[in-house]
């Protein structure tokens, strides 16, 4: 180490011995936490000689990599705490969201040569993360630490760094929502592994649709793709003179011509209200309008649905009066209420695209319904993971959320509260192209 020291010869080759064998990891977990190739290289060498003063207390039946990266990460750490950065915030979601701040590097070009190893989008994505979390993902999903190696390194309970990852990973997920549809599909490789460490080398598109909670088959998401398969439910109660073939059969007209997408329709007066087991499971996106007959919907089949979202990853759209259905309330675990109440005078509505990069957004710019049911107030949900639409009324400016998505295990849900069936809300081109969006989306291709 270029130091003398009272180390015993033995000590010393064992040492240097180790430090081979674990170098190039070392060297990654450096560039990984620091983002200039200097501080990375000074925080590699500052760890290893502090790793050599203290080998004498290393345990043999420790894990090596675990105790230098403890280190390492405890140095990188204490030079955040010492530095002062400018901070360019990337979250815009509210004072209570995960803080996304990262040190302000766009003109080193270097900075984009350190993760050559991973998707150029989920780099970024770490890089916003804050430092104790960022450490934290680099040891458990790209270096393969255990949680209990992972707690030992960062001297914290095992609960604490399943907290870190959670965290972690719904700020990534945030991150990368924007790209999601970058890549459509992406060219197999010659070998795949089934590996946390492949998985984040794979594309945007997959990093972000798993966003980092369960490792999908790779071979499944590089095959052929299949026709998404769309189910949109109604209840059979709009006026016939503005929906001659109830609100579903307009939402599906909507949908026709939609690449790789199949289109149903079913009511609930169908036999098992058209949502029977096997309808559920041939369904990939389930679109669910509702206004009256909220009650009559069997606990049965909202738990069919419920279990096909969370554990199937089925996706559901809810829309206007949906947002008091059974399985939406079921989804989000709340009574779905507005506490503003609901006025039926046809108010005008702007829709305002809040989250202009969110795939529901695409190829969309701001746009009014000239006619409206509006919903007011603090709607009385889970805090979404993107509101991608605020709207406000002509009749009043008042302002309340139109458009806005969570992930619920492995399903995603999006609730779009425009749709009062007295108007023909359903036929508008805008909000056609807001439930194409939508379909694919929820579908997560």
């Amino acid at each position: 180490m270029g130091e003398t020291t009272n180390h015993h010869p033995d000590l010393d080759t064992a040492f240097n011995s180790l430090v081979e064998s674990h170098r190039a990891a070392f060297g990654r977990l450096a560039r990984r936490l620091a983002h200039d190739p200097e501080d990375a290289e000074d925080l590699l060498q500052e760890t290893l000689v502090d790793a050599y003063r203290a080998f004498k207390n290393f345990r043999a039946n420790s894990h090596f990599y675990s105790w230098v990266a403890r280190i390492m990460t405890n140095n990188h750490l204490d030079r955040v705490r010492r530095k002062r950065h400018a901070l360019v915030s990337l979250d815009h979601s509210g004072e209570d969201a995960e803080p996304l701040d990262v040190p302000d590097e766009s003109t080193n070009p270097e900075r984009l040569l350190l993760y050559d190893e991973m998707d150029q989008q989920f780099a970024s994505a770490l890089e916003a993360l804050q430092p104790i979390h960022r450490a934290t993902v680099l040891l458990c999903d790209v270096e393969g630490a255990t949680y209990e190696e992972a707690a030992a390194v960062e001297n914290c309970p095992i609960g604490t760094i399943r907290s870190r990852l959670h965290r972690a990973h719904h700020a990534i997920r945030k991150f990368l929502t924007g790209f999601e549809a970058a890549r459509e599909q992406e060219p197999e490789p010659e070998q795949r592994f089934h590996s946390r460490r492949a998985f984040l080398r794979m594309g945007t598109a997959a990093a972000a649709g798993a966003a980092l909670v369960t490792l999908e088959s790779v071979d499944e998401a590089l095959s052929a793709p299949t026709p998404v398969r769309v189910l949109v439910w109604s209840e059979g109660t709009a006026p016939k003179n503005i929906y001659p073939s109830d609100v579903n059969q307009a939402i599906a007209d909507g949908l026709k011509g939609l690449a790789n997408v199949e289109v149903r329709v079913a009511s609930i007066n169908d036999p098992d209200q058209g949502i029977s087991d096997e309808a559920l499971k041939n369904t990939d996106v389930l679109i669910w309008w509702g206004h009256q007959r909220h009650g009559d919907v069997k606990d049965d089949r909202v738990a069919a649905i419920v279990n096909r979202v969370r554990h199937d990853g089925m996706g559901f759209i809810a829309t206007h009066s949906a947002h008091f259905s059974k399985p939406l309330k079921a989804l989000l675990g709340t009574n779905c209420g507005w506490k503003g109440g609901y006025f039926e005078d046809g108010s005008p509505v702007d829709l305002k695209i809040t989250a202009p990069r969110h795939p529901i957004a695409r190829d969309l710019q701001d746009f009014q319904i000239p006619h409206t049911e509006r919903y007011e107030g603090e709607f009385e949900v889970p805090k979404p993971d993107v509101l991608v639409f605020d709207g406000t009324y002509g009749s009043n400016g008042n302002k309340a959320w139109q458009g806005m998505v969570w992930t619920l295990g492995k399903g995603r849900v999006f609730y779009f509260q425009p749709g009062h069936e007295s108007y023909p809300i359903y036929f508008q081109d805008e909000v056609r192209h807001v439930f194409r969006n939508a379909v694919r989306w929820c579908a997560n291709r």
